[in-house]
């Protein structure tokens, strides 16, 4: 009896079912819509570069970060991920019509916004390092990108190494001490920061300011953040 009752709601009320199905094709066009407004390739690949240099040994990035050629050598950074970031943009391009309706979305996209699909940033304009140390005894190497188009794309990368020569002697313990910080463009609010600190990846859901010493700033307050939670944990240890 039940299921001849639940049948019949299922006959009655199809047009319910149909609406229902309706809702849920209509957010999972709104998620393939917000998928084209990714990150440039070569926004993207530069950055995923930072990291990984940062990982494999934090003091010799730093070092190159705080050369009197700095500027060249991020410059070099941007320039090389350019073959990867093409080939990228060759499989968007090329992508198979799986009856999705994302491959004619992207196409819609790039004509009605010409350029939004486009991988490279039109030049390296602005792309500089600062460095500067901050009172809580680390270096700092704060990376400025290319103007941002849109959401997602990074503003600066920051990469933080506590003030210790030692750890040019200690690859591990300079690994567990190294920091850094991603500023990207969001919407509300403007901006957000993420990073890695502590051997972990944080999201901090806070905006920050998008100039350099505004940066520096926040960087500094996380950083102090920071070693107040190891303090406290310390003291729960003990």
């Amino acid at each position: 009896m039940l299921v001849l009752a639940l049948s019949w709601f299922i006959f009655a009320r199809r047009d319910l079912l149909r609406s229902f199905r309706g809702v849920l094709s209509f957010f999972r066009d709104l998620r393939g819509l917000y998928n084209i407004e990714l990150p440039r390739y070569q926004q993207r690949f530069f950055v995923e570069t930072l990291q990984g240099l940062a990982f494999n040994d934090p003091v010799d990035l730093m070092t190159r970060l705080w050369a009197d050629d700095r500027n060249a050598f991020v410059s070099h950074l941007w320039r090389d991920v350019i073959p990867e970031a093409k080939r990228a943009s060759l499989r968007l391009a090329n992508l198979p019509d799986t009856g999705s309706g994302l491959k004619q979305r992207v196409h819609e996209a790039s004509v009605s916004a010409p350029g939004s699909l486009e991988t490279l940033a039109p030049s390296n304009d602005h792309l500089d390092v600062t460095k500067c140390k901050t009172r809580t005894g680390h270096l700092l190497a704060i990376v400025r990108l290319p103007p941002t188009r849109v959401r997602g794309e990074a503003l600066f990368f920051v990469l933080v190494l506590p003030d210790d020569g030692s750890l040019r002697q200690n690859l591990t313990m300079a690994r567990q001490a190294m920091s850094f910080f991603v500023l990207e463009r969001r919407q509300d609010p403007p901006t957000d920061l993420t990073g890695w600190s502590e051997g972990c990846e944080r999201i901090y859901n806070c905006g920050a300011p998008e100039d350099v010493e505004g940066l520096a700033r926040v960087v500094e307050l996380k950083l102090k953040q920071a070693k107040e939670r190891r303090a406290r944990r310390s003291a729960t240890a003990s």
